[in-house]
């Protein structure tokens, strides 16, 4: 089957790595838009994506197609489904490319809608393939019991196609609602597309138990891949839910320096005696992530707004207020979890910073 897709795959190869020939073009034409500001401390080379990314893509590439093509159950498989694997990863690494770009040009302010308008399209194009595609171990939703039987492997791939492209239509519509609102609750929705599947195939395989048309589900090579990918996949999910929902913020106040302890982000260090000003405010507009961390508890990373320019930020989202600290022509916005303890942390602050 490997001669059969040679070219495409070939094809696919190249368009993979184009991001790297495209970052050396663009670096020689334009040097200095090719670092981007992204640290309270420092700055941060884009160049790495654009040169570390496609050969792992590639990487990631080829062993998948492999896969796919050595599992028997593909033998006679839909080629419009092939091709969605084939096309997946090399349109990721130039998306990855033109967002990276982006970023160096300052260009931060749509990319959020961006990624959810075109995540929300794959799910409706990934959607219209799922019901073409035939009971296999590396392609579709490939838990224990839609690999018991045809029957089950079809029912929920027909569901899953069907939630799918609905819902990735639909989900275009978060874009309406303001990022840190619509970001998260985008997260969900792939999470939730992401487990319907599983436990609409195991109720019917409940309901196919019930009226004895089904056997036991045995120990075949096929289920128990199933049964590891099912679990794998539990553990990714709750990793992920878990990092987007929990997390913190400590901010310790030495004798003579400030320490910033995040969650899932790079910690910071401030003397006070290079702090110029304090200033505490009651509301708060985060303005547009550059680079960093956003989860539905935390925004910490670098930013732009139109007062500040880019800043940094390690706040909370459920808190309005905010401590605006500057320090030789940089920003530095902080919070606590609620407005309480945000004041405490600018009293502290101003007052470890000599400010009156």
């Amino acid at each position: 089957m490997l001669r059969q897709y040679k070219k495409q795959l070939i094809f696919a190869s190249v368009l993979t790595l184009l991001p790297m020939a495209l970052g050396l073009f663009v670096r020689d034409l334009l040097p200095g838009l090719m670092t981007a500001r992204w640290g309270f401390d420092g700055s941060v080379s884009v160049l790495v994506p654009m040169f570390v990314m496609p050969p792992v893509m590639l990487a990631l590439l080829w062993g998948g197609v492999l896969l796919t093509l050595r599992d028997p159950g593909n033998r006679g498989q839909n080629g419009k489904v092939f091709s969605v694997v084939l096309w997946i990863l090399p349109v990721l690494s130039n998306l990855v490319f033109a967002m990276v770009f982006a970023l160096s040009l300052g260009v931060s302010q749509a990319l959020p809608k961006v990624f959810i308008i075109l995540m929300s399209l794959m799910f409706s194009v990934v959607g219209n393939f799922m019901p073409k595609t035939r009971r296999n171990s590396t392609i579709g939703i490939r838990v224990c019991w839609t690999l018991a039987s045809d029957e089950n492997w079809n029912a929920t791939h027909r569901f899953t196609g069907r939630l799918w492209f609905t819902c990735g239509i639909l989900m275009m519509f978060s874009v309406c609602l303001p990022t840190r609102i619509g970001l998260p609750l985008f997260i969900c929705l792939v999470f939730g597309l992401a487990f319907a599947p599983m436990v609409y195939s195991y109720l019917y395989y409940r309901r196919q138990r019930r009226a004895g048309t089904v056997p036991e589900v045995d120990a075949s090579r096929d289920v128990r891949f199933g049964k590891w990918s099912t679990g794998f996949l539990l553990v990714i999910f709750l990793f992920v839910g878990a990092v987007m929902f929990t997390g913190n913020i400590r901010y310790d106040l030495g004798q003579d320096s400030l320490t910033i302890h995040a969650s899932y982000y790079s910690d910071m260090t401030l003397p006070y005696d290079a702090i110029d000003d304090v200033e505490y405010r009651e509301s708060d507009t985060p303005g547009y992530r550059a680079f960093g961390w956003g989860s539905a508890r935390l925004l910490m990373g670098a930013f732009e707004n139109d007062e500040f320019g880019t800043y940094t930020r390690y706040s909370y989202t459920g808190c309005d207020s905010c401590v605006v600290v500057r320090s030789g022509g940089k920003v530095l916005v902080l919070s606590a979890a609620d407005e309480a303890g945000t004041q405490a942390l600018y009293e502290s602050l101003a007052g470890k910073a000599g400010q009156p």
